[in-house]
């Protein structure tokens, strides 16, 4: 086996050898101090910081135990691995609906993302929390094959009301079901009257639905049946300066949309 795999199979074994390393990653702490935080018998945390010491990942200064600069560096990358496992762990349900597909992807990205789902208590989280950012930030950009209404109405209130810049491509068929509803198409002709809006129609299929509000990166998953599964939302610059790329790349086929 390689060494590697032996060193994670090592600390994956035992909760309290991650704990340790991750506790003397952020402060130096004495035996007694550890001892208190992790509950281990005395004997085990011997053991454990006799082994962390031959990996040369803690020192011991007098009676205080730190962890080095290599040792941090375990740590980190630890704590990295367990954050796109437990991420991992949520999307496997959605992979499906992940735009994979689309050139220049990496669902690597998605390694410290939020994932948002419907439950029975909020049955409606993941178009929730989209509409709260529509209505909160400062540059908004969609790519979307579909309309959502409490969507239109957070980006007519943000527009009107804070000078919103917004930008949006919608799919043909987006943009007809708002003509389709005169409520709508009211609502609609609001935000193109305004200055800071730009709004495109694309006429063919748009892949996935992508909002872009400020640093953040939304992607909206629908099933095959336009049913909501998921949200996932993400600070990471590769998916931001990906998905802006995307936008740009349906926006330079795509038409205007005037009141």
């Amino acid at each position: 086996m390689d060494q590697s795999l032996d060193e994670i199979e090592y600390l994956s074994r035992s909760e309290n050898r991650v704990q340790v390393l991750k506790l003397l990653t952020r402060d130096a702490l004495t035996r007694r101090e550890l001892q208190d935080e992790i509950g281990a018998s005395q004997a085990t945390l011997s053991r454990i910081l006799q082994d962390f010491e031959k990996r040369q990942w803690i020192q011991k200064r007098d009676a205080v135990y730190e962890a080095t600069a290599l040792g941090s560096w375990v740590s980190d990358c630890l704590s990295a691995l367990q954050q796109a496992l437990s991420v991992s762990d949520e999307l496997q349900e959605f992979e499906a609906w992940l735009p994979t597909d689309i050139d220049g992807f990496d669902v690597s990205w998605l390694a410290n993302a939020e994932v948002i789902t419907p439950t029975p208590i909020e049955p409606n989280a993941p178009m929730d929390r989209v509409e709260h950012s529509l209505r909160t930030g400062q540059h908004v950009r969609i790519l979307s094959y579909a309309y959502n209404k409490t969507c239109l109405d957070a980006n007519m209130t943000a527009v009107r009301e804070r000078g919103q810049r917004y930008e949006a491509v919608y799919s043909d068929e987006a943009i007809q079901s708002l003509y389709d509803n005169p409520e709508w198409r009211d609502q609609l002709d609001t935000i193109l009257d305004a200055d800071t809006t730009a709004i495109s129609v694309y006429n063919g299929e748009i892949p996935c639905s992508v909002t872009i509000v400020d640093k953040v990166v939304q992607l909206v998953l629908r099933d095959e049946h336009g049913v909501i599964r998921a949200m996932v939302e993400s600070k990471s610059r590769p998916l931001h300066k990906w998905a802006n790329s995307l936008f740009e790349q349906y926006l330079d086929d795509a038409k205007s949309v005037s009141s």
